[in-house]
């Protein structure tokens, strides 16, 4: 873990890279009416080249699918009611800790579904931008059952990629409600800020 909270650091937005690639969108399979989130972080994690992070989640994903016990310091929360997933790993050695939570909302159209996906670094307690860390969205079309990468830019608009840009701002999706929390540090304490739902994107407020 250590060599990876101090590489280059790639800016947010530039974090879906390898979503971008998938020009026709990933497909999601799924059993039901319609998918929940367990089928959309199938999906995700399925992808070939999805970076060092995402490839050791996904093989701790299939353990957790298979009921097999997990790696020491590892642990995944599901909440497939609310449609939440949280993966979290630990690393003593120095003392950090990884977070990638992943949700959806059901869009006004009845068509789509948006999902977000935010990884977090933490280190000593104190959130850090490593390699990996941003937060990627996809949109997701029933009639196509494909989900394609999305702007956070073109949803969020530009106030949030200036706030969710710089060091030390923590990013929490949300496992209940539908707001993104966002926690700013600054030289005179922490800023708090909302991306409010609005059923197709968001508006970005400072609370």
């Amino acid at each position: 873990m250590k060599r990876l909270l101090f590489l280059l650091i790639l800016p947010f937005m530039a974090v879906s890279v390898m979503a971008q690639s998938y020009d026709e969108g990933l497909p999601v399979r799924f059993s039901g009416s319609s998918p929940g989130i367990t089928d959309f972080l199938n999906a995700i994690l399925s992808q070939e080249d999805c970076g060092e992070l995402l490839g050791a989640y996904a093989q701790h994903w299939k353990q957790y699918r298979k009921g097999q016990k997990l790696s020491p310091g590892v642990k995944i929360t599901v909440d497939q009611k609310n449609g939440y997933v949280c993966y979290e790993q630990t690393y003593p050695e120095d003392d950090s800790r990884v977070t990638v939570e992943t949700c959806y909302w059901n869009c006004k159209d009845g068509r789509h579904k948006l999902i977000a996906q935010s990884i977090m670094t933490y280190q000593h307690g104190r959130r850090l931008c490593a390699q990996y860390d941003g937060i990627t969205f996809y949109r997701y079309d029933a009639a196509r059952r494909r989900m394609k990468w999305e702007s956070a830019y073109d949803l969020c608009g530009e106030a949030f990629t200036d706030v969710a840009n710089k060091d030390g701002t923590i990013i929490s999706l949300p496992r209940i409600g539908k707001d993104v929390q966002l926690s700013e540090r600054t030289a005179t304490g922490k800023r708090h800020y909302v991306l409010e739902w609005t059923g197709n994107g968001f508006k970005f407020k400072r609370r």
